[in-house]
């Protein structure tokens, strides 16, 4: 029994710290040593673009959406801005018609889901280039410019631009969530993209060109599983940083919550649905930044739980070593922080307390989405705010 526990206890704490340490320091050296072709980057190149807004109940945020759209720093007459309402409840169709008489097209789905509800609109649309975006969210005006010009590159098949979150400065999450995406998802991003492109793009703010959209199933996020199948085909999925699409924090700590499940239900859901892209016979570099950046990420918190559990097992049956003792500890003490940042952190920052609470919440979300997503698959039809 313990000769078996000791097998899982070091497969897992291996794994973890290949996934938090190791493989960032891969990257850098692939990097360096191997890099991909420089793509050629060129601001002159003006394409055609789509930007496709999904809408689903947002009839509080659209019109600033659609303004910001027609506000951007790109050739009027080259960018083309439709909505695509997916079975709205609210009024949300009808504020965006209001916009037609500027050149703004509405395209109405009943509740099919946001991925068919693109896979419908993409026939329905021209440009050469086709960027998909989100209503719940703001660009910077030099984003479309930045995507653009990389889609010079005739080998650039998919643009991912930087999606940033901005909120008060009370809220629980924001300084943690900006460490994470500002800087940690961020960096991964850039030196996955210097050695041969992103695995997965910001849903917010990502472009692919037309001729190369694939339509994905109905229960997947089509920002993680359309780059993938892009870059197994031989083109570049590249990273735009100054592409920047802006998202307020959910005010709540539970409507925080339950979007962390949804997104990791439906990028669980979709390797499920395309194991093809973990094939590290035919897709090696694929293969290998998907099971290394989305596979180990998921599993992270099934980690940490095997640990303290082997940990706590070892420790009572007195065979238990240094190591034991320092990750039951660490738990423990974790936890208990945790539960303080809970009580006293959550309606406002108590240094260490509320990032512990909410690194928590972080861990628990991964683990619910990632189960979820195992029993009953993908979320079809959300609501942000739901």
């Amino acid at each position: 029994m313990f000769y078996t526990l000791n097998i899982i206890f070091t497969a897992s704490i291996g794994l973890l710290l290949y996934h938090l340490f190791l493989f960032p320091v891969v990257l850098v050296l692939w990097a360096k040593l191997k890099p991909a072709p420089k793509i050629k980057k060129n601001y002159d190149y003006k394409p055609s673009i789509t930007l496709l807004i999904s809408a689903r109940n947002e009839a509080s945020g659209i019109s600033a959406k659609i303004e910001n759209s027609l506000g951007l720093d790109y050739p009027r007459e080259k960018l083309r801005i439709v909505v695509v309402a997916n079975g709205c409840t609210d009024n949300t169709a009808e504020i965006a018609q209001s916009f037609v008489d500027r050149g703004v097209q509405v395209l109405e789905y009943g509740a099919v889901g946001k991925s068919i509800a693109q896979n419908l609109a993409v026939p329905e649309t021209t440009g050469d280039i086709l960027i998909f975006s989100d209503a719940n969210t703001l660009y910077e005006p030099q984003s479309v410019n930045e995507i653009a010009a990389l889609f010079a590159d005739s080998n650039v098949g998919a643009v991912s631009g930087h999606h940033v979150h901005v909120g008060e400065k009370e809220a629980l999450s924001r300084d943690t969530e900006n460490v994470y995406y500002g800087i940690a998802e961020k960096f991964l991003k850039e030196y996955e993209s210097r050695i041969g492109g992103l695995i997965s793009a910001a849903g917010s703010i990502y472009a692919v060109r037309r001729d190369l959209y694939v339509p994905v199933k109905k229960e997947c996020t089509s920002d993680f599983i359309e780059p993938l199948l892009i870059s197994m085909r031989g083109y570049r999925v590249s990273f735009a940083d100054k592409a920047r699409s802006l998202e307020v924090m959910e005010a709540s700590e539970e409507e925080e919550y339950r979007r962390k499940i949804r997104v990791v239900r439906h990028g669980v859901s979709s390797i499920l649905l395309y194991p093809q892209v973990l094939n590290f016979f035919k897709h090696p570099r694929v293969a290998f930044l998907v099971f290394s950046h989305k596979v180990l990420r998921w599993l992270v918190p099934f980690f940490l739980s095997i640990l303290f559990t082997v940990s706590f097992i070892r420790l009572i049956a007195k065979r238990g070593i240094l190591i034991d003792k320092l990750i039951f500890g660490g738990t423990t003490l974790g936890g208990f922080v945790a539960l303080l940042g809970r009580g006293l952190g959550v309606n406002r920052k108590v240094p260490l307390l509320s990032q512990a609470y909410y690194g928590f919440l972080i861990l628990k979300s991964i683990m619910e989405g990632t189960l979820q997503a195992i029993k009953d698959g993908g979320v079809i039809e959300w609501d942000h705010k739901r």
